[in-house]
């Protein structure tokens, strides 16, 4: 028998199919449309000048590179459609045609212009709009943002248009990451990178102790002549120290204003590699003395694991067994188990950022099968139960020998430091067996990070898997929170002490009386 060509009858309200573009193309279809119905996604934007940019979400191809868009062979009016449909399908008979694929996506690369350049206007409209995009559709937190996403729509579009010098167009960037709200959302490249915040830093650590910038590590005393744990930093390169964290809040996105607090600290003597540092300390004696210390260049590859540089394993107090989460590898879990088999208690310190041993240590402290946590990541367009996301759940399962299985007390340490896998940790060891949280709040900034490529050579980066409690509470921008709070103080790191692991060892006691 001679195939008849299909006749589709579309109007405003229809989904169109992608094999109607390739059964088309193939002299297999034709396509009735009533009014006036796009068969592309477009979103329209009014521009700063007044004019709309029209945008097309995405582009469909056959695989030969041919379009594979709908387009109608035929427009009528409202209500006419199938009859127009049923003249057309006995009109004549369907020519024979080539067997073609159906449609898929395509991406069009973009050339950006070099990094550190300056895009000319257009281009960093763009830039705005894409971001926007991206968030738009990809981010699963636009409902904790302060600001409605629609509105930040065109604010974005007024600064990226009005940034006429790469400097201006740096803080455009990092505005645009800032407003996310997010500890994932980093700024890289351009003169983000090369002029506003560079990777060089000295070999000494800096955090927000009581509010005060204080030294609470040296990483290499002979890089750092002249400077004592506990000194507080007055100026830096000639400015009071109040102005230049003044001005790292107006570049670095974080979840939470601890967790901003964390950024700041970690970045506040950053300047060129290479270069030195100029600032100005105060002992615990008031003396105040200048100090001049060389940058080294640091990134992700030398920050983390460093935290500490006592025992990663270890007894702290009779029968309190101690393990570093922050340094402790795959290979050295089973010795924590070992080692700790009859203790009385486990403190694991996750201060800092952890190498994955969580996956190992959580089936030995797990008695039944539980839930650990809730994901959700958007996908438009992916088929699944939660319309346009990927949605599923983790557990943590028994370690299938009984005698392998811990069953003393556990504690997790944490603070503003412990972000995303840190947090993750948390969650796990939670679920296995109900851990003890002491410290402070967590960074509040869960889940796999998505990129962002821009126009001058910028990537921005941004949480873009949801992360939830098992009961789908709240833990981006809030953060775990502790069940015994303590925080260190500025007396206890001049001191000496670790006034967080003492709590926890007093907790452990207290339980015994």
């Amino acid at each position: 028998a001679q195939p008849r060509e299909l006749v589709v009858v579309l109007n405003r309200f229809s989904v169109v199919p992608p094999a109607l573009g390739a059964l088309q193309q193939a002299g297999r279809a034709r396509v009735v449309v009533e009014g006036s119905a796009p068969f592309a996604v477009v979103q329209e934007h009014p521009l700063p000048d007044g004019s709309v940019a029209r945008i097309r979400v995405a582009d469909l191809v056959l695989p030969d590179g041919r379009s594979g868009e709908v387009v109608a062979d035929t427009v009528t009016a409202a209500g006419r459609g199938v009859a127009v449909a049923r003249a057309l399908a006995w009109a004549r008979p369907a020519p024979a045609a080539a067997a073609v694929g159906p449609a898929t996506a395509t991406r069009v690369a973009l050339t950006n212009p070099r990094t550190g350049a300056l895009p000319d206007r257009a281009t960093r409209i763009f830039a705005a709009l894409k971001f926007w995009h991206v968030i738009d559709r990809y981010s699963p937190y636009l409902d904790l943002l302060e600001t409605p996403w629609a509105v930040t729509r065109d604010t974005l579009l007024r600064r990226f248009a009005a940034a006429d010098d790469s400097l201006a167009y740096a803080r455009a960037v990092a505005d645009a990451a800032i407003r996310l709200h997010d500890g994932h959302a980093y700024v890289a490249g351009g003169a983000y990178t090369s002029t506003l915040l560079p990777s060089g830093m000295p070999a000494i650590q800096v955090r927000l102790i009581e509010g005060r910038p204080i030294v609470t590590r040296i990483f290499a005393p002979e890089a750092a002549v002249g400077v004592q744990v506990g000194d507080e930093v007055l100026r830096v390169d000639g400015q009071p120290v109040a102005g230049r964290i003044a001005d790292l809040r107006a570049l670095i996105s974080a979840s939470t204003p601890w967790g901003l607090d964390d950024k700041v600290g970690l970045s506040l003597l950053a300047g060129p590699v290479g270069d030195s540092v100029r600032i100005v300390l105060q002992g615990a004696s008031g003396a105040s003395r200048p100090v001049v210390l060389p940058r080294r260049h640091e990134d992700y590859t030398t920050l983390y694991h460093r935290e500490r540089d006592t025992e990663v394993i270890r007894e702290v107090a009779p029968g309190i067994g101690y393990a570093d989460l922050d340094r402790l590898e795959f290979a050295q879990v089973d010795s924590v188990f070992r080692r700790f088999a009859n203790a009385e208690a486990i403190v694991f310190d996750m201060r800092g950022y952890p190498n994955g041993t969580v996956w190992q240590i959580a089936p030995r402290l797990a008695e039944r099968v539980a839930v650990v946590a809730r994901f959700l990541t958007p996908a438009p367009g992916l088929p699944s139960p939660e319309p346009g996301s990927l949605a599923f759940v983790q557990q943590v399962t028994p370690e299938a020998d009984a005698a392998r299985r811990y069953r003393g007390r556990t504690m997790m340490l944490m603070d503003e430091r412990s972000q995303s896998q840190a947090e993750h940790t948390g969650l796990w060891l939670r679920a296995a067996n109900g851990t003890l949280f002491v410290g402070g709040p967590t960074s509040g900034a869960n889940g796999e990070i998505t990129s962002i490529s821009l126009p001058g050579g910028y990537t921005i980066g941004f949480t873009g898997q949801g992360v939830t409690w098992p009961d789908g509470s709240q833990l981006q921008r809030r953060g775990l929170q502790p069940d015994i709070a303590v925080a260190p103080t500025v007396a206890g790191i001049r001191a000496g002490r670790d006034e967080v692991l003492e709590a926890a060892i007093a907790a452990v006691r207290a339980r015994r009386r």
